[in-house]
């Protein structure tokens, strides 16, 4: 059974919905090439609908899975929407497409044609598929991040009209793993739940006699931040002057990400300067997307010219990423109609990749070019190269691209520990520890301050200097950079202060779950006691339960292995104290049955 349900309630013009969707229905695309839509959701007057159908890609013909949001009322409206296709494997592996778009009429629609391909969501290998356990069915959720642009005045001080199941506005922007088995059981399904199986960074492969069974999986770390800006388009203080359009952007993440190709006259970056880059608008938008998200073009999008001013972006920045996917994307289209004006107008004789690029596509037409009056303006450079390999004494290079360099997560890490361009100053602590920051960067990661930066909430709800919070300056700057790189380096200098904050602030800031799960895998016995101190000290509930069971459980180890456990024992509250070897004798109970039990076998 399908299912359409309200997430999070942003702003009386923006709600995010998750529409969960059979395997089943995807079988029936890719066999009967079917339109399948989702049930009608709503914002106000306006309905909407999510459509699917199969999508071959060019060259391969390939068919992939084609996602649209539609249209199902009279009225012209402008939205800004992100379609997301949610991986609980790993939030990170999520695919995502943002739009902002004119919807003209009933049965308008704008999306992807080319999402994901269809055998990657319905094979036994996809991160994208969960089980839910009341009806033992598969499923993929694809979520809808919708603001409508256009609503009157007289709209937006109207109740919304949700056509779904409400809940609350407070919703953490990304479920995690545990909330999602939360709210597994089978008396939820007459609320629209429906099981999320725990990810612990795994996906399903096929096993034999088709039963599905998880393998560890490797990935890249990401860190998206919020783009385009939604709501927070008023933070924005510099922009990009390109070829057909004008961009607003952050001075902070320009300056992390993009410092390579800034004219060094105008650093460091002013409020409100403008910065003017020779591309076309398609290409920079692209471009900036991938600064603030990381998130590749799709295949067949853009032209070869286009994918090649994307590269010399991305190759200027050491974003290597992207700039194998522009070349994989590139070598296809090179052909005798337009090689050799690419080769005049984008020529680099220091960049060997493109070199390799071109004299493989020159050599591959080569009987055909050497008839175009053009062939003779060749750079010199690149025809001296040609000639040597015709006469066999060079052989063409090999495209050679480096190991990923740039990554937002660790650009971000920089700007978190350098406070350069910080806009904020977050007081924290009884001792008041001043953290630089900046707000974008919060009110992306962050409910609480994405509503602060809206004006939704008083400042005195963004006051964290009372006792609960009187962690040390080191975990307070940890908790920051793990912020902003949206990971946990649990490697280097990490402690159980370290867990106790995230799990604290977790809560009270409103984060998306992925330094929660982090956390939660990083807790262990042998920090368990500390951690059970923390709980207490900060008043964080969750971690003062999960302490005392694993300190219970595992108190005799303890004894042996960690020679200060009963000075630290002793520093707990009375009733902290009683609530744990309480726990102690109930284990050592439980443990003496089972010995009786298997003796008497």
């Amino acid at each position: 059974m399908e299912l359409l349900e309200t997430v999070e309630v942003l702003a009386n013009n923006s709600v995010r919905f998750r529409y969960s969707c059979p395997v089943q229905i995807l079988q029936t695309i890719a066999r009967t090439d079917t339109v399948h839509c989702s049930p009608k959701f709503g914002i106000g007057d306006h309905l909407w609908r999510l459509h699917l159908q199969q999508r071959c890609a060019p060259p391969s013909n390939e068919p992939y899975l084609s996602v649209h949001l539609q249209l199902c009322t009279q009225q012209h409206v402008v939205a800004q929407f992100k379609l997301t296709l949610v991986c609980y494997m790993d939030t990170r592996l999520s695919k995502s497409s943002t739009f902002r778009c004119t919807f003209q009429k009933t049965g308008s629609a704008w999306g992807v044609n080319h999402f994901v391909p269809l055998r990657q969501l319905t094979g036994a290998q996809s991160e994208f598929l969960y089980r839910d356990e009341a009806s033992n069915a598969y499923f993929i959720d694809i979520e809808v991040l919708l603001m409508v642009c256009d609503t009157n005045e007289s709209q937006r001080r109207r109740s919304l009209s949700i056509s779904s199941n409400p809940c609350p506005a407070n919703v953490d922007r990304h479920r995690d793993a545990d909330s999602s088995a939360r709210r597994g059981h089978a008396g939820d399904r007459v609320n629209g739940s429906v099981h999320r199986s725990p990810s612990n960074n795994q996906r399903f492969t096929q096993a034999p006699g088709n039963s599905f069974i998880p393998s560890p999986l490797t990935i890249p770390l990401r860190a998206p931040l919020l783009y385009p800006f939604e709501h927070l388009e008023g933070l924005a203080d510099m922009t990009f002057e390109v070829e057909g359009g004008c961009f607003k952007a952050h001075r902070c993440i320009v300056a992390a990400r993009m410092r390579p190709i800034l004219p060094a006259a105008i650093l460091p970056l002013q409020p409100g300067c403008s910065v003017a880059i020779s591309v076309s608008s398609a290409v920079f938008s692209a471009f900036l997307r991938y600064i603030y998200t990381e998130e590749l073009p799709e295949q067949g999008v853009m032209s070869a010219e286009a994918l090649l001013d994307l590269y010399l972006l991305g190759a200027a920045c050491e974003f290597y990423d992207l700039c194998s996917l522009c070349v994989r994307f590139v070598e296809p289209l090179l052909t005798s109609e337009n090689i050799l004006n690419i080769a005049l107008t984008r020529f680099n004789a220091a960049d060997e990749v493109l070199n390799a690029l071109y004299l493989s596509a020159l050599l591959e037409n080569y009987d055909t070019l050497i008839q175009d009056p053009k062939f003779e303006e060749i750079p010199g450079h690149l025809f001296r190269r040609l000639s040597l390999i015709l006469r066999s004494q060079e052989t063409v290079p090999p495209i050679c691209i480096p190991a990923v360099k740039n990554t937002l997560s660790k650009q971000l890490t920089w700007l978190a520990e350098s406070g350069e361009y910080s806009d904020i100053n977050l007081t924290v602590g009884p001792q008041k520890f001043v953290l630089k920051a900046h707000r974008f960067v919060l009110a992306s990661r962050c409910i609480l301050f994405s509503q602060a930066m809206g004006s939704k909430l008083p400042s005195s709800q963004l006051s964290f200097t009372s006792e609960e919070f009187d962690f040390s300056q080191r975990a307070w700057h940890k908790l920051l950079a793990a912020i902003y790189s949206h990971h946990i380096d649990s490697q280097h200098d990490f402690s159980a202060e370290d867990v106790a904050i995230v799990l604290k602030m977790h809560a009270v800031f409103g984060m998306d779950g992925r330094l929660k799960k982090e956390a939660d895998e990083a807790f262990n016995y042998q920090n368990a006691l500390r951690m059970l101190m923390y709980s207490t000290k900060h008043q964080v509930p969750e971690l003062h339960e999960r302490a005392i069971k694993y300190v219970g459980g595992n108190f005799f180890t303890l004894l042996q292995e960690e020679p200060q456990v009963w000075e630290l024992v002793g520093e707990l509250p009375q009733h902290t104290v009683v609530s744990l070897f309480r726990t102690v004798i109930e284990n050592q109970g439980f443990s003496k049955c089972q010995s009786i039990g298997q003796t008497q076998l």
